[in-house]
């Protein structure tokens, strides 16, 4: 099991450095998606120093380089994504056909009866759920050994990626870090979303503007730090398996 106290704490190991990923990760407007790749390619080299067994925090230079990291990285997530596009693909359009051909229909049949609804397109939610299952359960896989063989074509050696894959060892690290991730947003999401007021519903907006402006400042540097913990559970859980056969 990776050490998740060691894990937790490393954002933390250097706050200048945590402020400088702050600020790139805060929804700058027009120049956000930039700066947010930019910090997203720290994230990788901070998996990669952590890989490597060093503790502290990489230096923020070199942004071009950060840059091209982060956004190789978004190319191999959307290549291993294009399986659940397609199906989804198939499925939004038959849903919304049915929902526009017959719309008293669909609120009086579907929405009275959800087991309806999971008769006439079960399969493909089943469908859709396992591939975007299988899909986000690769990525960080596919991810770290590319930038560890720093070769693109790294990213899809699926045989080497699938040995990692079917080990007890990453399924448990991946599923709680993946609970760790639902929880987080659940959070974020209950703060802005839940208004247990009893104020006219116009107090109510502006209280739920105001959080949505103090989630949108506060947020960015959670998520920086889930990142940084993420990703050095994964550069460390990445070596332990490296044992493992090509």
């Amino acid at each position: 099991m990776a050490n998740y106290r060691e894990a937790i704490a490393r954002p933390f190991t250097d706050y200048k450095k945590l402020f400088v990923g702050y600020l790139l990760n805060l929804p700058w407007p027009f120049v956000s998606g930039i700066t947010g790749t930019i910090a997203y390619g720290y994230v990788l080299n901070s998996a990669k120093v952590a890989y490597k067994r060093r503790k502290a925090l990489p230096q923020w230079k070199d942004f071009w380089d950060l840059f091209i990291k982060g956004v190789i990285a978004g190319m191999i997530t959307v290549v291993y994504m294009i399986p659940t596009i397609l199906i989804t693909l198939l499925v939004l359009p038959r849903l919304f056909m049915d929902f526009f051909s017959g719309f008293d229909f669909f609120l009086s049949e579907y929405l009275s009866s959800p087991g309806l609804l999971l008769d006439n397109y079960g399969y493909l939610f089943i469908l859709l759920a396992f591939a975007a299952i299988a899909t986000f359960y690769l990525i960080p896989l596919a991810t770290l050994n590319w930038l560890i063989e720093e070769r693109f074509s790294a990213a899809f050696d699926f045989e080497r990626i699938l040995k990692k894959a079917f080990t007890k060892k990453y399924f448990v690290n991946w599923l709680i870090l993946s609970l760790i991730h639902v929880c987080l947003m659940a959070l974020i999401s209950v703060y802005v979303f839940n208004n247990g007021s009893d104020e006219p519903n116009a107090v109510m907006i502006e209280v739920t503007l105001t959080k949505v402006v103090l989630a949108l400042t506060i947020s960015p540097i959670i998520i920086f730090a889930r990142d940084i913990f993420t990703f050095t559970v994964y550069g460390n859980l990445f070596r332990e398996l490296k044992r493992t056969k090509k």
